[in-house]
């Protein structure tokens, strides 16, 4: 009977040792930093500018994301004289062609929030490409 209740008390105090431990493994963490709600936007839209490496101006075109209904313009083809204009470009370098022919077609750059939530799309600048005439 003694070893009965023996093994009782030391269930008990294995048991409660155990509680206490968690217990203050618990208090003794780092509150969790509450993040922000993720909504994602549907719609929205960019601005698109033009860089035409000459002194030919243009205007800016605003793009609407998941307007009722599809809008779109094309995009313009400037004329320069003295040169044949060969397209638009992502990059100044003008090594990344851009192949749309109106804004629809442009993939808007998104930009993130946090993993996976988009809070907008990034603005673009389009640039020039000439080929002198001969």
């Amino acid at each position: 009977m003694k070893k009965i209740i023996y093994g009782i008390i030391i269930l008990i105090i294995i048991v409660g040792t155990g509680i206490l431990m968690v217990k203050l493994n618990t208090k003794n963490e780092e509150p969790q930093e509450e993040k922000e709600p993720c909504y994602s936007i549907t719609g929205g839209g960019f601005t698109i500018s033009f860089n035409t490496n000459s002194n030919i101006k243009l205007g800016d075109m605003s793009v609407c994301i998941a307007c009722a209904p599809n809008t779109y313009e094309d995009l313009p083809v400037p004329e320069r004289l003295g040169y044949t204009f060969e397209g638009w470009y992502y990059d100044e370098e003008l090594t990344n062609k851009l192949e749309a022919k109106n804004t629809l077609d442009i993939t808007p750059i998104p930009i993130y929030k946090q993993e996976n939530c988009i809070s907008g799309y990034k603005n673009i600048t389009l640039h020039a490409k000439w080929n002198k005439m001969n």
